[in-house]
C-alpha cells in the first residue's frame, strides 16, 4: 500500500463544451498525446468543391497519412492546467466516443457537412491528411481527436461556409448525479481552431430519449476566454452536400487553411449553474442566440442570420468530450541507484533513460502513459470518477502504451541498465527488480476528492559503465551553446569529448573537458560545463579552409549556426556522404543542434552518452 499520500487541489475535467462569459477559466500548459491512424486508411478520388480545389479537377485524398510512406496520427489532450490545478483527459483508444449520442439541430432540411482535417502533405492533386477519416458532423464532434473537426458550424450566411446548424446536443452515455461531484472542479472542455469565436452553452437537465426537455440558463464564451494548447497545424476544409439540389458522393476538398492554433476553454458545473440534480449533457449554440431557457428548446426561435463577422459566431469545433472531474495524480522518480540499495543517496540523480511510466488499471489495461522527464520525475493519472475497486500498478516501458492496451510486464531498461529495486514513500525494497510497483486500492470518497500519490520511485543502474552519468542538457542562447552534465560515479575516467551534429546522425568533436575526479575515480557527484560561442573566431580559424569550400551554400542564409553546420557538413563528407543542402543547411528558424558525450577511459576505450537536442532559450 502507499505510505506517502498527499492531498492536493489537482483536478481533472475534460473535453467538450464551454465556459461562461464572465469568469471562464483559461486552460494552459497542455500536454498532447497521439495514437496511430488506422492502416490502411481511407482513400478515394473526388472532384474539388471549389475555392482552392477546382470543381473540374479530380483529387486523390488519403486519410491517416503524413505522406506516401508515413502513417498519420490522431492527436488527443492528456493534461492541462487551470488556475494552478491540473486537469486530465486521456482517450488514446481508436474509435472511442465521449458521448452516447450527438444530435445536430438544423434550421433547414438540407444537410451539409463542413469538416477540417490536419494536413499531412500535398503534392499536385494528391492530398494526405494526418488523422483518420470520419464523414459526418456528429462523428466529428463525438470524438476525442483534436486534429480534425468542423468549420463555422452555426453560420447561416456566407456562401460556401453556410451550414444552417442551430444547436448541438451532446448527450452523455450515463447521466451524472451532480451531488457526487465538486461543482468547482468538475465540468467540460471545448477545443476550437484558432480560439477566436463566441458561443453559448447550457446544461441539459431534462431528457426524454434523445429529446432535450430542459436547459439551464446559458452562459457565454468570449474570445478572451480561450487558452492556447501551443499546437499549430495546417488544415484542409472539406465540404459535402448530402441532401438538396445536389448530392455529393463524399467529402470534397475546399480550402487550404494556413497554420492555426488549437485552443481550449473550460467550464465548471458551478458556472453552468449546477450544484445538485441530474446532468444529461450539454447543448451549445451561436453567440447571437438571446433566448430564455424554455425558448431555447425550440430552434425555430433561433436567429437564421448568423454570420461569421463581425462577432465571430461560427465556432470551428475540433472535438467533443465527456464529463470528467477530479484527477488522481501518481508521481515518482526514476533515479540512478549507484550503490544498488534502493535508497536515493547524495549524488544519485534522476534519470529518464527514455522510459515511459504507465498507470495500469485493476483489469490490466493502460489508463495513462507519459514519458519520464529528463530529471527522472514522472506523472501518471486517472480520472477520479473512473476509479474502480482493485489494485492499480505503475509499470515502466521503453515506449508509449496507448489507453486500453493490456500491459502486465515492464520492459528491460535500455542502454545496459537494469532495475535495482523500488522505493515507495521512503521504504526501500531491493527484491523488487521488476519495473512494476503495485499501488493497491485507490480510495474513492464522496465528491471524488481523492488524494494524489507520490514517492513511487524506481532505481536503475548500468554497472558496466565506467561512469554513472546523471543529468545531461544543452541550451542555445543567442550564439552561445552551453552543455552541462553531472556524473554520479567515475572509474578510470580520463575525459569527455563534446560532439555536435545538425541532423542527429553525423557528429563532429567540438571540445574536450578533462575529468574532475582525482585519478579519474570518484564516488561523489561532479558537475561539468562546456560553453562555446558558435560565431567565435576560433572556429573560423580552425575550419577556415572548410568554410571557404562550402561558403557558397550559406551566402543567402543568415544562420547563426553556420560554423557548426559547416563542421558537421565536413564530417559528413569525410564519412562518405555528400555535403548536400539537406544534410548541412538548416533555416535559422528551424536550426537544431544535437549533442552527445564521448566518455574516454584511461586505456583509450570509450562510451557514448545518449543524444540530446539543444533547447533554445
Amino acid at each position: 500500500m502507499i505510505s506517502r499520500i498527499f492531498r492536493t487541489t489537482i483536478s481533472l475535467c475534460f473535453f467538450m463544451v464551454p465556459l461562461i462569459a464572465y469568469n471562464q477559466k483559461k486552460p494552459n500548459n497542455f500536454i498532447l498525446g497521439s495514437y496511430p491512424a488506422a492502416t490502411p486508411g481511407t482513400s478515394y478520388n473526388i472532384a474539388g468543391f471549389g475555392n482552392d480545389y477546382a470543381t473540374g479537377t479530380t483529387y486523390s485524398l488519403n486519410y491517416g497519412r503524413i505522406n506516401a510512406t508515413t502513417t498519420g496520427l490522431n492527436r488527443v489532450v492528456k493534461l492541462f492546467n487551470v488556475e494552478g490545478e491540473s486537469y486530465t483527459f486521456t482517450k488514446a483508444v481508436a474509435g472511442a466516443k465521449p458521448f452516447g449520442s450527438v444530435i445536430v439541430k438544423r434550421s433547414t432540411a438540407d444537410v451539409k457537412v463542413t469538416a477540417l482535417f490536419e494536413t499531412g502533405s500535398r503534392t499536385g492533386t494528391t492530398v494526405n491528411l494526418a488523422p483518420d477519416y470520419t464523414g459526418s458532423m456528429e462523428d466529428l464532434i463525438n470524438s476525442y481527436v483534436i486534429n480534425r473537426g468542423t468549420d463555422n458550424v452555426f453560420i447561416n450566411t456566407g456562401g460556401n461556409t453556410t451550414n444552417n446548424i442551430e444547436r448541438f446536443d451532446l448527450i452523455l452515455t450515463n447521466p451524472v448525479d451532480v451531488s457526487r461531484y465538486n461543482p468547482n472542479t468538475s465540468g467540460f472542455l471545448l477545443m476550437e481552431r484558432n480560439g477566436n469565436d463566441i458561443f453559448k452553452v447550457s446544461a441539459i437537465t431534462g431528457l426524454t430519449g434523445t429529446t432535450v426537455t430542459a436547459l439551464n440558463t446559458p452562459v457565454t464564451v468570449g474570445v478572451a476566454n480561450w487558452g492556447s494548447t501551443a499546437y499549430n497545424f495546417e488544415s484542409v476544409v472539406m465540404q459535402q452536400r448530402v441532401t438538396g439540389t445536389t448530392t455529393d458522393a463524399n467529402l470534397k476538398p475546399s480550402q487550404n487553411i494556413p497554420q492555426q492554433n488549437i485552443s481550449g476553454v473550460f467550464v465548471t458545473l458551478a458556472q453552468l449553474g449546477l450544484t445538485s440534480g441530474t446532468l444529461y449533457g450539454v447543448s451549445f449554440f451561436g453567440g447571437d442566440v438571446a433566448l430564455t431557457n424554455a425558448q431555447l428548446l425550440n430552434i425555430a426561435n433561433y436567429p437564421t442570420t448568423t454570420s461569421e463577422t463581425p462577432n465571430a459566431y461560427g465556432i470551428d469545433f475540433m472535438a467533443g468530450g465527456g464529463f470528467f472531474t477530479r484527477a488522481v495524480l501518481i508521481q515518482g522518480t526514476v533515479w540512478n541507484d549507484a550503490n544498488n540499495n534502493a535508497i536515493r543517496g547524495a549524488g544519485e540523480n534522476g534519470i529518464a533513460n527514455d522510459l515511459w511510466a504507465n498507470l495500469v488499471s485493476p483489469s490490466g489495461v493502460v489508463i495513462s502513459s507519459l514519458k519520464v522527464n529528463a530529471n527522472g520525475t514522472y506523472t501518471t493519472y486517472v480520472a477520479s470518477n473512473s476509479v474502480v475497486t482493485g489494485d492499480y500498478k505503475v509499470i515502466l516501458t521503453n515506449s508509449e502504451k496507448y489507453e486500453g492496451v493490456a500491459l502486465s510486464a515492464a520492459d528491460n531498461p535500455l542502454n545496459g541498465y537494469s532495475y535495482t529495486g523500488v522505493n515507495v514513500g521512503g521504504a526501500a525494497n531491493t527484491s523488487n527488480k521488476t519495473g512494476i510497483i503495485n499501488l493497491g486500492q485507490i480510495y474513492r470518497p464522496l465528491y471524488d476528492d481523492i488524494a494524489d500519490v507520490s514517492g513511487i520511485d524506481f532505481g536503475i543502474r548500468n554497472p558496466a559503465l565506467p561512469i554513472t552519468l546523471g543529468t545531461l542538457d544543452a541550451t542555445l542562447s543567442g550564439n552561445q551553446l552551453s552543455v552541462n552534465w553531472t556524473t554520479v560515479t567515475e572509474k578510470s575516467n580520463r575525459s569527455f569529448d563534446i560532439e555536435a551534429s545538425s541532423d542527429g546522425n553525423h557528429f563532429i568533436k567540438i571540445g574536450t573537458v578533462d575529468s574532475k575526479a582525482l585519478n579519474g575515480d570518484s564516488d561523489e557527484s561532479l558537475h561539468y560545463e562546456f560553453v562555446m560561442d558558435l560565431e567565435a573566431g576560433s572556429l573560423a580559424l580552425v575550419w577556415g579552409s572548410i568554410a571557404l569550400a562550402c561558403s557558397a551554400l550559406f551566402i543567402k542564409r543568415k544562420n547563426k549556426l553556420a560554423c557548426l553546420l559547416l563542421i558537421t557538413g565536413f564530417a559528413t563528407i569525410v564519412s562518405g556522404i555528400s555535403c548536400t543542402k539537406q544534410d548541412t543547411i538548416v533555416d535559422g528558424k528551424d536550426a537544431r543542434i544535437f549533442i552527445r558525450l564521448k566518455q574516454i577511459n584511461k586505456d583509450g576505450s570509450f562510451e557514448y552518452s545518449k543524444t540530446i537536442q539543444a533547447v533554445k532559450r
